[in-house]
């Protein structure tokens, strides 16, 4: 495309130049050859692309329908575990969506892979390893029903059902693996065609080339006037193809930011549930059973490392509810030293150059520290035998020229903080790809990979711009730009709430508005837990029924992202037309909806982050409902 608009615009010029008709030709002709060159090659290579692409995703189905399969398999033996342990019906609900998937799952297998007679003999066996193991899990679950959990408990210790899931996922691991293999070959067909194609079309732009050139050498005078004008165009064609690459990553970065943040969403609902119900079975067996808390204890931090990295994900889709405040970067880094000298340790010095009378910014504090945490540790594990660490501030402005060459940035003032280490240093290539999430250079299990893509999303999230400075063997300078704020920095850097209020036996009502049956019942457990009177209600129009028929509703608890056409705000203010004093606490863990714009809440709005313990949950409530009482006049 930028040679035809090359061509058009010089050949818009000829008519100025006498005596290039010899030169018109020879641009002309190879040009016609190159348009001639191009059309062979998409009426050749399409067909060919196509059907490798279609090879591609059907193997892309055969893998998914495997994992949808392992995956109904275990909800089967989830569902038949709850049943066995607690006796009640409703846990049975995985089971029979497990067993009804399988029994759609297998069929569609087969008949993906019908022409593979390899896969084939693989799912002769699976197909009656499954029934093993189906098998097992109805005569367990029957013998709970009728003998009681101790015939149960026979069955399942007989080793039948775990000695056919074994296999069952041996099988699939086997059937996957042979999947992956024949999908790398297919993608290295749809590479080769594609490969094929830009070949030959480098060969044909090259003999054009060629010919073009000898037709500027045979021109004279006026001719070297247009091979000036020309060398101008391909500038600006080669800055143009610079900033449609600039372009193209930060769309790319933007795609990965909706699947992590969408992934990050639906994960925090399940850590709400499974966090609410660690909490509750802490308090309920602190007395009656203390042995069972280190293994609660443990599912807690577990459930907490999970929830730290949904935040990070959150962090790199810039989806992450955001708290911003006017900051003074210097205090804010002069805060940090304590944490940051016992985090790197006593090989790593550690020097902080602060610029006087440096601009206010604006921006959420603990997530500003956290990416400066984040680049402090990626800089001592740069420097495995030690170095030097320096954090520096300064005043600074990106120009027209540099928001040119950085398609995301805007002109304008900014307050930069730059991490600087003497460590190993990052390649080129390291480098353009730093930011992505789950991308590490460290050795397996010593990193996330999200520290970067945790700075990357905030700094985009505030409106500001990371860069990375690198050479190998000398060192890393990452700076991030702040956009400068006129508002006024509060005494200190962050709020505490202080302890939670210590939980008290309440008799307030609560409506919890949830449309995820697990959670809803989670929150209500933790609220009743300390004697509220809860209501529960799965979407907006039940919500405002039930306040409706239950006017002492003192507060509504609701999740932002609700089924039936009505959000989380809207139902507050609908529900704030019945009852203007009402008191609204929002919950969600993504930030695309009502009450959050660009990352940031609204003014006003009462809000918890998913997932939440129950301290965190009962403390607000309390200093919300508390905070009415005492503003209510006395009788």
């Amino acid at each position: 495309m930028g040679r035809c608009i090359l061509a058009g615009r010089v050949a818009s010029r000829f008519r100025w130049f006498p005596g290039l008709r010899q030169g018109l030709a020879l641009i002309l002709v190879p040009s016609l050859v190159l348009v001639g060159l191009e059309l062979f090659q998409v009426l050749r290579v399409t067909p060919q692309l196509t059907q490798s692409q279609d090879l591609v995703a059907h193997t892309l189905d055969v893998i998914s329908t495997i994992r949808s399969l392992e995956r109904a398999t275990q909800d089967a033996e989830r569902g038949q575990r709850g049943y066995l342990i607690t006796g009640e019906e409703s846990y049975l609900a995985p089971y029979d969506a497990g067993v009804a998937a399988i029994a759609t799952l297998f069929p569609k297998l087969k008949e993906l892979t019908a022409a593979d007679p390899e896969q084939q003999r693989r799912w002769a066996v699976l197909e009656q390893q499954i029934n093993i193991k189906l098998r097992e899990l109805s005569r367990s679950i029957d013998a709970r029903r009728s003998q009681g959990f101790d015939a149960a408990r026979a069955i399942v210790m007989t080793d039948i059902g775990a000695d056919a899931m074994r296999a069952l996922d041996q099988i699939i691991d086997e059937a996957e693996a042979a999947e992956e293999t024949r999908l790398k070959d297919r993608e290295a067909g749809t590479n080769e065609v594609v490969a094929t194609a830009t070949f030959v079309n480098l060969i044909g732009a090259a003999i054009s080339l060629l010919i073009i050139v000898v037709g500027v050498f045979v021109v004279s005078g006026d001719f070297r006037r247009l091979a000036r004008s020309e060398r101008a165009l391909q500038l600006e064609m080669a800055e143009r193809e610079r900033t449609e690459g600039i372009l193209r990553q930060a769309q790319k970065m933007d795609v990965l930011g909706q699947l992590t943040g969408g992934i990050a969403h639906d994960f925090n609902n399940m850590l709400g549930v499974i966090v609410g119900s660690l909490d509750l079975l802490k308090r309920r067996l602190r007395t009656e059973n203390p042995r069972l808390l280190d293994p609660i204890r443990s599912g807690m931090q577990a459930a907490e490392r999970s929830a730290a990295l949904v935040q990070r994900l959150l962090a790199f889709s810039r989806q992450q509810p955001l708290d911003p405040k006017p900051i003074d970067a210097n205090r804010l880094v002069g805060g940090m030293s304590g944490v940051i000298n016992r985090t790197l340790g006593e090989n790593i010095a550690i020097q902080t150059v602060l610029a006087a009378g440096l601009w206010t910014i604006t921006a959420d504090v603990n997530q500003l520290e956290n990416a400066l945490l984040n680049l402090a540790v990626n800089a001592r594990d740069a420097m495995p035998e030690g170095g030097k660490l320096t954090i520096e501030t300064a005043n600074t402005y990106l120009d027209e020229a540099y928001a040119r060459s950085h398609a995301e940035v805007s002109p304008g003032q900014y307050v930069m903080i730059a991490v600087t280490d003497t460590g190993i240093g990052m390649s080129d290539a390291t480098i353009d790809k730093a930011f992505e999430p789950f991308f590490t250079t460290k050795e397996p299990g010593q990193g996330t990979g999200l520290g970067l893509s945790q700075v990357y999303g905030f700094v985009k999230q505030s409106a500001g711009h990371v860069k990375i400075y690198s050479e190998l063997g000398q060192g890393t300078t990452v700076k991030l730009y702040l956009p400068r704020t006129g508002d006024h920095v509060a005494d200190a850097l962050d709020e505490s709430g202080g302890d939670v209020p210590a939980a008290l036996s309440r008799s307030e009502t609560i409506l919890v508005v949830e449309d995820n049956d697990l959670l809803a019942a989670s929150v209500a457990g933790m609220l009743r837990e300390q004697g509220y009177r809860v209501l529960t209600a799965p979407n907006g129009a039940s919500a405002l029924h039930l306040l409706d028929m239950e006017p002492p509703v003192d507060l509504l608890f609701t999740d932002v992202g609700l089924p039936g056409g009505m959000n989380g705000r809207q139902l507050a203010d609908e529900a704030r037309k019945r009852r203007p004093d009402l008191l609204v606490l929002f919950t969600t863990g993504y930030t695309r909806n009502a009450i959050i714009h660009q990352g940031r809440l609204d003014p006003g709005v009462e809000f918890i982050g998913k997932p939440f313990t129950t301290n965190a949950l009962i403390g607000k409530v309390q200093r919300l409902l508390d905070a009415q009482n005492s503003n209510r006049p006395m009788a």
